[in-house]
């Protein structure tokens, strides 16, 4: 028996990292212009489709010499001269979707692919074709553009088996000519081998990358490659260590995105939770995968772990393990919250627990609905217009309704009711904004032949991925920027105005105009004094959960224009920093133009009684009504976690936040020490990975503002 040749993954990225960007111009946009230029008067569709494959044929296969896997994303550069301003024109007038309009973040149905591979799927869309009764004009044309897009996918799998047989000629070792054959028998039939599956995975990943898709995920790589893994290892043509190879190869593949294109792809990847039926999923692939991002320690993939009640012990130490290295992932989430979230908005069960993730933690259906869209949602502002009878406190701007003025509320039941208003009306502004956003795109024109071909009903449907191709519509996620600002906020307001009498709401308003200028000792009070989500605290916790329920239930009331569902999300993934650009002082203490709270996570340096206080308080919220996702960040010193007892503490404190209904929770194990001396010194921490909110980046890659609120996160010594 031949046995597969590997190089060690390790050297490809070093191999990658050593070329760097590939010289040369994008081949891409030339080649889709001039396509575009050749077929005006055609079928949109058909458009779409000629340009994406005249896209790949204008591209070069691009081998590294450690390369155990096809497909490069470098293969788009090496054009002699840029885009000529008239193909970017032709691009701009023929238009494209976008991330507002529902262009990529997406997990496509990987087991149905690699059940059939392309020439499978090609075959279901020629017989589809076969039987035009119930297909209009549109449709027909629209399954003719999936063919055109798979036949190039195809021809570009061969030019790249021609490639590898190429190097095969002067090639001792064999290696070459396995992977020229791979790529041959995979352009005529499915995967039949673990090698086999992981090629077509990691291809058709790279192709849906290079036709401009983005953060687009995996999901359960170790669900979905399992059958192989298992068969092979039946054959007795795979060792388990040959398979974590394999694994380690595709996290290399997935991390050259960095180097070749200048930034790294938030390719989530889901291990471990419950099986469709129910049962555990957690096997030998999802240690491989933690294996990987190990070995590796690079920013991506970005890796989501899934717990529920009969997950084994060995998967939270692993997963531990990993998080000790500092890459700040595994994301840890609980199928106890978010598979009956699921259910909750009509998922069926079986498909509910097969839940993946996309971009940083969004929820997703793998196949069966649309690419996931979001947008921030600022309720510190919601206050502020509150504080400010509906207008800016900073420029006087009509931003929201009249909810009265604060000054003559006589109890904080009086302000909340006012806050209510305020947060229901802006959640009704910003659905009806998205709604017509997405209303102007027509689904005939603007579509996706090349995704849709690869999703679970678009084929027997006959119809566009946003255009009712999928089981489920669209859903579009509304994340809350700054739960614990506005929290602490209202705790501040109930303690200093209505409680303790302090200072009456007028003085309050007039601080926050002023950025507490001259109003120090307020600020000093609200600041140090007043309650605090995140500490266990009877009344900042109260107002957190009043705050999410709130939120969650206007958001819940919405619909998108296709009839899918606006759903909650309590993340921030840094832009709670540019939504404190937008907002002025708050009650809390916080000065104008600074971050608001990061996520779901208590206000930086205001958690003062340690994690497990921090847990409390955020299991008190109603997880299973943020359905699109969520992030709670906490960062530990390396020390708590340097022990088999540190990282059994930590288990511990993990599964006491599973069992009270926390939904997701990711670590940052770093010391602020360090942080400031790449800050000082960023030359020698080029290989500093951390986590951002709900993906994990190079510190010294991120801009000052996001260093510092990394910096500023409250640092556990223990669980």
């Amino acid at each position: 028996m031949t046995r597969t040749v590997m190089t060690d993954a390790r050297d490809l990225l070093a191999e990658v990292r050593a070329k760097g960007r590939p010289a040369g111009e994008d081949r891409r946009p030339a080649a889709q212009a001039r396509s575009y230029r050749e077929t005006v008067g055609e079928p949109m569709t058909l458009r779409r489709a000629k340009a994406f494959a005249a896209m790949l044929d204008a591209l070069e296969p691009v081998l590294n010499e450690q390369d155990c896997l096809v497909g490069s994303l470098a293969a788009v550069f090496g054009a002699e001269a840029p885009a000529t301003a008239a193909d970017l024109e032709e691009l701009e007038r023929v238009g494209r979707r976008g991330f507002a309009t529902h262009a990529d973040h997406v997990v496509i149905d990987f087991p149905r692919l690699l059940r059939l591979g392309l020439p499978g799927i090609r075959a279901e869309v020629t017989e589809r074709l076969r039987q035009p009764e119930g297909l209009d004009a549109d449709q027909r044309d629209f399954l003719a553009s999936m063919a055109i897009t798979l036949e190039a996918a195809l021809r570009f799998l061969g030019r790249y088996g021609a490639a590898c047989r190429e190097r095969a000629a002067g090639d001792a070792t064999g290696r070459w000519e396995q992977m020229a054959a791979r790529c041959d028998r995979l352009t005529r039939e499915a995967p039949c081998s673990f090698p086999d599956a992981v090629q077509l995975t990691w291809f058709v990943h790279h192709l849906l990358a290079l036709d401009y898709g983005y953060a687009n995920g995996f999901g359960r790589l170790d669900q979905y490659l399992h059958p192989f893994y298992l068969a092979d290892l039946a054959r007795g043509t795979l060792t388990p260590e040959e398979a974590q190879q394999w694994v380690t190869h595709l996290w290399a593949k997935i991390g050259e995105r960095a180097p070749q294109w200048g930034h790294d792809d938030v390719a989530n990847i889901a291990i471990g939770g419950v099986r469709p039926d129910g049962g555990d999923g957690t096997n030998d692939l999802s240690y491989y995968c933690l294996a990987a991002t190990r070995t590796l320690q690079i920013p991506g993939p970005n890796l989501s772990a899934r717990f529920h009640a009969g997950t084994p012990e060995r998967f939270y130490h692993e997963c531990l393990e990993t998080i000790a290295t500092g890459v700040g992932y595994p994301a840890l989430f609980n199928d106890r919250v978010l598979v009956p979230a699921l259910e909750a908005i009509g998922i069926a069960p079986a498909e509910a627990r097969d839940y993946a993730l996309v971009g940083c933690i969004e929820t997703f259906v793998p196949g069966r609905q649309p690419p996931w869209a979001d947008g921030r949602f600022n309720l510190a502002k919601c206050l502020e217009l509150v504080l400010g009878n509906g207008c800016d406190l900073r420029t006087g701007e009509r931003r929201g309704p009249e909810t009265g003025d604060p000054t003559r509320f006589g109890s904080l039941e009086e302000l909340l009711a006012a806050l209510q208003v305020q947060i229901r009306q802006g959640v009704r502004d910003y659905a009806h904004y998205f709604r017509e956003l997405n209303r102007q795109v027509d689904p005939r024109e603007f579509t996706n032949p090349f995704l849709s071909a690869l999703m679970t009903d678009c084929v027997a449907r006959a119809r566009d991925v946003n255009d009712g191709g999928t089981r489920y519509p669209s859903t579009h996620g509304v994340a809350g920027m700054g739960i614990a600002t506005t929290a602490d906020s209202l705790a501040a307001i109930q303690q200093g105005v209505f409680t303790e009498r302090r200072f009456s709401m007028e003085t309050l308003v007039a601080a926050l105009r002023a950025d507490f200028v001259g109003h120090e000792a307020l600020r000093a009070w609200a600041w140090n004094r007043a309650p605090k989500y995140g500490n266990d605290d009877a009344t900042g916790d109260h107002l957190a959960v009043w705050v999410a329920d709130t939120f969650c239930d206007a958001v819940l009331a919405e619909r998108t224009y296709d009839g899918g569902r606006f759903l909650p999300l309590i993340a921030a993934n840094v832009s709670n920093i540019y939504a404190g650009q937008e907002t002025a002082a708050t009650p809390d203490g916080r000065r104008a133009g600074q971050p608001l709270s990061d996520a779901a996570s208590p206000t930086y340096g205001r958690d003062t009684l340690g994690p497990t206080a921090v847990i409390a308080s955020v299991t008190k919220v109603n997880w299973k009504k943020v359905v699109g996702g969520s992030v709670i960040n906490q960062k530990f010193h390396p020390d708590a976690l340097a022990t088999p007892e540190g990282r059994a503490r930590l288990v511990g404190l993990l599964r006491a936040f599973h069992e009270r209904g926390g939904q997701e929770i990711q670590f940052n194990v770093v010391t602020a020490e360090r942080l400031r001396e790449a800050m000082a010194r960023p030359e020698e921490f080029a290989d500093l990975v951390v986590r951002v909110s709900g993906f994990s980046a190079r510190f010294v890659e991120l801009g000052r503002e996001v260093q510092e609120d990394i910096l500023a996160r409250t640092t556990h010594l223990a669980a």
